[in-house]
Parts: C-alpha cells; structure tokens; sequence
C-alpha cells in the first residue's frame, strides 16, 4: 500500500478502495473527531469497532448512546484536561444490523488504521472492546484479563495501547459498584496518569 502523507489523502483513497471491495457494508464512510484540550499535538487515540446507526446517521464516532457514555467517562476521568483525543473506528463503514466485522473486513482495514495511527501519531491508543484490540494486537486473549493492561502493537513500543470494555457492554452492565463501568473509570484514571508521565 502506498504511504500517505495527510489524513485527507488516506480517506480519499480508502473512499475509492472501499468501492470495490464487494462487502455488504453501508457506504457512508464515518471519519473521526476529536476533543480538544490546549495541544495542539494528539495525546491519546481512541479506536473503537465499527460505526452503530446513530453514527452512520451523524457522520461521527461514539455519538450513539453507548458513545456518549464513553465521552462523559473520558470527561470525568480528567483525561480531557490534559490531553487532545481523537477518536475513530477500526472499520469506518457500519456492518448490517451492527454485527461483528468479518476477519475480511478487518484485513482490509488493517492497513489503513496502521497509517492513520502513524499519521495521527499518539502517545496512547485506546482500543474499546475486543475485535479493535485483537485485530492490531494479534492477541486473542478476552478482554476482561487485557483490559486496565499496557501493552502494544506486535514489536513496535512507539504504540502503546491500553484495552479497555467497549462502552455498549457498559451499558448494559449498569453501573454496578466494582463492576465493569468501575473497572473502566480506573483504566481511564491510569491513561490519564500515562499521559501526564510523558509530558
């Protein structure tokens, strides 16, 4: 794949790829966004599943219920403080009925999200669930052991990510004392923490 030297010229392209792959996806492409603190350098990626309907809907990532969630979680952890967040999708097209991407779907994109995060060139990766995590990471293990846990991209240290519960699960956890919701305000608590070591 060739090398891209902005986001604009990697989504121009994936937007002419996508048309002839054959996938029964929807075709409207959900970029990214960001939140914005002081810096003007990308603190922290946060690379979510796929686009739900509320996405597809809005053009933007995390915006559906369980998005809103994970944005107030972020807030309230302080990490928006500190920190510029931008936030996008492994797979930026909504599956049917918002079922799991298919290994072919990941394939594809994996080569993209991997030049998006060199372009985008975070001090932390934030994976939300288990297909984003496994498909950069090759490691199957399930996220409730993964989860809270620094590690990377195969070999590369200059990546670091921190898997953490996808928000839809979340919500329909409840917000249990010591549950699941808990569980991720303290993975939140120790990026916010990374973050304010490397500066």
């Amino acid at each position: 794949m060739q090398k891209f030297n902005t986001l604009a010229e990697l989504y121009k392209t994936l937007e002419n790829d996508i048309l002839h792959t054959g996938f029964d996806l929807s075709p409207n492409v959900i970029i990214y966004d960001v939140m914005i603190s002081d810096d003007s350098n990308v603190d922290i990626m946060v690379i979510g599943e796929a686009p739900g309907e509320t996405e597809e809907k809005r053009g933007f990532p995390f915006v559906g219920r369980s998005g809103q969630l994970l944005r107030t979680m972020i807030i309230d952890s302080g990490l928006t403080n500190i920190a510029n967040i931008y936030i996008t999708n492994f797979c930026k097209q909504r599956p049917p009925d918002n079922r799991n991407p298919y290994i072919s779907e990941l394939s594809f994109y994996l080569p993209y999200i991997l030049q998006e995060i060199e372009l985008v060139s975070p001090s932390l990766i934030i994976t939300t669930g288990q297909i984003p995590y496994t498909a950069l990471t090759g490691d199957i293990t399930k996220i409730s052991q993964t989860r809270g846990n620094i590690t990377s991209i195969g070999d590369n240290p200059s990546y670091p990510i921190l898997p953490i519960f996808h928000p839809a699960y979340l919500l329909r956890q409840g917000n249990k004392s010591g549950g699941p919701r808990m569980l991720t305000k303290l993975d939140l608590i120790k990026a916010r923490k990374f973050i304010n070591e490397r500066s």
